[in-house]
């Protein structure tokens, strides 16, 4: 989103100007307190510049500081485009001239009217078990889900469910929805067969994408446990619309699942979740391969039924 930001910004900004010389891009890395008096600089050809400054959470307190000074005394005609990471926002100051944009993460529901809005854009037609396959399987990287987006409409085949999980390389079956069913369903010897063959092919099934899909749906099971009753039954609507869902067919795995677990099996499965996360992170335990961590999860999630040895 901040990519599309910036592009309609420069767009804006520089219309018919020869980009060659009106625009100047800086990394982060490459900035140095000396290089302000480049801030100055009028463009060969051009009323003003526009410079961009990317990366800017990398800067270091020196090139802090040269920025604070020269935002006391800015450029009278030329523009500065400061592109940062929100969660590592540098410390800038706040007065006239000064406008600050935020792009804060998308919720789910949010991505769906995205990429719905994006495959129009590019004049696809996803139903809306399309676009929950593809938030599914690809993950919550915008970046990506619009690359996919771009792989697909070269290909030109119809987009339908089944025919985006055979151009992602997913199985029919053993794919991240199926697996939230067998695990609804409690299907735990379906629910291992998913698991192994999506660890022999971790490219298409990243664990980071999975332990997101999971968490979703174990967390959101651990909501309706919260907030109805034992014994209430629930419609997949009273669901759809207690949980936020875009579509009524999201809501089918929780109406599955609701009633066959118990809130300690729920919290069990969160903490198995929680546990794999840290350990993908190298915060607990050794570093593991994807592998080996995606049959760990599945160890976790599936243990309280094996038999006893």
């Amino acid at each position: 989103m901040r990519t599309a930001r910036r592009k309609a910004l420069l767009d804006e900004l520089l219309k018919d100007l020869p980009r060659d010389f009106a625009m100047q891009t800086i990394r982060g890395k490459a900035f140095a307190p000396a290089r302000i008096t480049e801030f100055y600089e009028m463009a060969f050809g051009s009323p003003y510049k526009v410079i961009l400054l990317l990366e800017a959470e990398t800067l270091g307190k020196a090139e802090l500081q040269a920025l604070e000074a020269y935002f006391q005394k800015p450029s009278p005609t030329n523009h500065l485009i400061i592109d940062f990471h929100q969660e590592a926002q540098p410390s800038l100051p706040r007065q006239d001239g000064i406008q600050y944009e935020k792009f804060a993460r998308l919720r789910q529901k949010e991505i769906a009217t995205w990429l719905e809005s994006q495959a129009k854009s590019m004049q696809l037609n996803l139903s809306p078990e399309s676009i929950s396959l593809l938030t599914e399987a690809v993950g919550q990287d915008l970046r990506l889900l619009h690359q996919t987006l771009q792989m697909l409409a070269l290909s030109g085949i119809e987009l339908t469910p089944a025919q985006i999980a055979e151009a992602l390389g997913l199985h029919p079956q053993y794919n991240i929805y199926r697996l939230i069913d067998a695990l609804a369903e409690k299907n735990r010897p379906l629910a291992w067969r998913i698991f192994a063959y999506m660890a022999e092919d971790t490219r298409s099934f990243p664990v980071a994408s999975i332990l997101w899909s999971l968490q979703q749906f174990y967390q959101r099971l651990q909501l309706l446990y919260v907030s109805f009753a034992r014994g209430t039954r629930l419609t997949q609507e009273a669901i759809q619309q207690h949980l936020g869902l875009r579509y009524a067919f999201q809501a089918r795995p929780y109406s599955v699942a609701y009633g066959r677990y118990t809130p300690q099996e729920v919290q069990q499965a969160i903490q198995a979740l929680y546990d794999t996360d840290a350990r993908l992170k190298g915060l607990i335990g050794t570093r593991s391969t994807e592998s080996a961590l995606l049959l760990h999860l599945a160890t976790g999630l599936l243990q309280p039924a094996l038999p006893a040895l």
